[in-house]
């Protein structure tokens, strides 16, 4: 499925909206839901492998988080498991290896996580939660996150369509049945909340 650019046109009028409902667009907190329906895994090649990215704050800017699924990429690739990353100015400021060597085996299989932003103090900080598959059981949590030192600000210019476009399988597509950022959640300071229906895919 390709990207809806009609559908991302009016998911981002609604994040704008949304960020405006949100008390001065004071946005501290993001969480996208991701579902990734896998064909056929192949062990010995070590496929498929999938990375999603996010910008905290725009296309512009140079930060960046990764997160690589099935394989790793810092600082050299590594098999299965998946890796987080944090990116500035093209550089990898932190990383985080989970499940490493754990290579995706079951077909048909169904994998869901939320990946999550934080504004927290002088630190941005981005991991997964309540991730779900055959393969790895329950993944992420606490243990997950990296953070880069972003000392004012918010995260009012984030916006999905980025992830969309920055997101995708690196290695053997055809192992891939879909890639689906399924819906996104916004925070303000005060804990207020609005969620927003996105459904598409970046393949």
């Amino acid at each position: 499925m390709k990207i809806d650019r009609f559908a991302i046109g009016v998911a981002q009028l609604f994040i704008l909206t949304a960020c405006a409902t949100l008390h001065a667009q004071n946005v501290v907190r993001v969480e996208e839901d991701w579902a990734l329906q896998v064909n056929e895994p192949d062990v010995q090649l070590n496929s498929p492998q999938i990375t999603t990215a996010v910008m905290p704050l725009g296309p512009n800017s140079s930060t960046v988080f990764f997160l690589d699924i099935n394989h790793g990429s810092d600082p050299d690739y590594s098999e299965g498991g998946l890796q987080l990353r944090a990116e500035q100015n093209g550089e990898c400021s932190e990383s985080k290896r989970l499940l490493n060597g754990a290579k995706l085996n079951r077909s048909s299989e169904t994998i869901k996580w939320t990946q999550v932003m934080i504004w927290q103090g002088s630190q941005l900080k981005f991991g997964i939660v309540s991730g779900q598959s055959q393969t790895w059981n329950s993944f992420g949590g606490s243990e997950s996150f990296v953070d880069v030192p972003i000392y004012s600000g918010s995260l009012d210019a984030y916006r999905p369509a980025d992830s969309l476009r920055s997101s995708g399988v690196v290695y053997a597509e055809n192992r891939v049945a879909s890639l689906t950022l399924l819906r996104v959640r916004l925070f303000n300071s005060l804990g207020q909340m609005v969620e927003i229906p996105i459904n598409q895919s970046p393949l």
